[in-house]
């Protein structure tokens, strides 16, 4: 019984009650954080329909190579687990606002670096190769500060 009584007061003693202010500040961040991500979302796919099938991605059937450049969707999806258990864990220990810095610095190298990959034509199989690690290491930033942490 004592045992129980224990863990409910370590529980009590762990909560901490927010003000309205703290709590409408928490929920704008958090609101600012996913629009951002779902208009990037947006942006890339758009991209991804456009330019980087034709880009990196050349093949006698255009429907094939539309699906290979969607499929890095796939790739990213996949990256952003391992985003969270690195980053997160970088958030405990050195602070999360620190760790919200590196991945906004992040996102915005690796988008950079996107934005200057060479074309299938030019390198070869290695285009598409560059550009599926640039969205795997771009997903997993997202992880982190796309939701307003």
């Amino acid at each position: 019984m004592s045992e129980l009584t224990h863990t409910t007061s370590i529980e009590y003693d762990a909560t901490q009650e927010l003000s309205v202010k703290d709590a409408n500040k928490v929920a704008l961040g958090a609101l600012i954080g996913t629009a951002l991500e779902w208009y990037d979302f947006f942006l890339f796919s758009a991209a991804a329909a456009l330019v980087f099938n034709v880009q990196f991605f050349t093949s006698e059937n255009a429907t094939a190579a539309a699906l290979a450049s969607f499929a890095t969707f796939g790739v990213g999806l996949a990256a952003r687990p391992l985003g969270g258990m690195i980053f997160g864990r970088m958030g405990d220990r050195v602070g999360r606002r620190k760790v919200l810095m590196i991945t906004i610095v992040g996102i915005g190298i690796v988008t950079g670096l996107i934005g200057m990959l060479p074309t299938y034509a030019a390198i070869g199989i290695a285009a598409p190769c560059c550009w599926c690690c640039c969205v795997c290491c771009r997903a997993s930033l997202w992880v982190v500060s796309g939701r307003g942490r």
